[in-house]
């Protein structure tokens, strides 16, 4: 080790990462100790579900949306409703809705979303008791070409920026 690392703590005895020998003949590393190549590094299968509780524990805080890999993410709403007549608030109800969505299979991809409505709460006079909850899910279709970046393109913002030095 070198650097301010070094002062700091003790090298490891086992490597991060080592390339089997075959994966090291395949990619021409010789017999190599430890190769730090990215094709060696083999990395775990990212989550395909989520479940309510990891759900709920994500978006305890300030979180909109929880996402626990690029196949299974969550988002949930806290709904409140104030009951009121000509003279005032008389109750509040409130419930709590949490949307799970994933991507299953490997081979496919579909993506599944599972509608969570729990957490019901009733204060006062409300008419709670004939309340019906109806959830529709819709995926907005925009293929790419029909797509616009939110982003500014790269050209725009060289002109913006106006003539930079080049570093030959």
């Amino acid at each position: 080790m070198v650097g301010p690392a070094a002062s700091y703590g003790i090298k490891a005895t086992v490597p991060a990462a080592v390339a089997s020998g075959r994966q090291a003949q395949v990619l021409g590393l010789g017999q190599m100790e430890s190769p730090m190549s990215p094709a060696a590094v083999s990395y775990p299968e990212p989550a395909r579900a989520v479940t309510l509780n990891e759900c709920r524990q994500n978006l305890a805080g300030d979180s909109q949306v929880s996402i626990k890999s690029r196949f299974a993410v969550c988002t949930g709403l806290k709904v409140v409703t104030v009951w009121a007549k000509p003279s005032g608030a008389v109750g509040t109800s409130s419930y709590t809705v949490c949307v799970r969505g994933t991507v299953p299979k490997e081979t496919d991809r579909t993506i599944c979303f599972d509608y969570d409505v729990s957490d019901f709460t009733a204060v006062g006079s409300t008419g709670v008791s004939g309340l019906k909850i109806g959830l529709k899910g819709d995926v907005a279709q925009d293929w790419p070409a029909a797509a616009t970046p939110a982003v500014t393109p790269l050209e725009r913002l060289a002109e913006a920026a106006g003539s930079l030095p080049i570093a030959m």
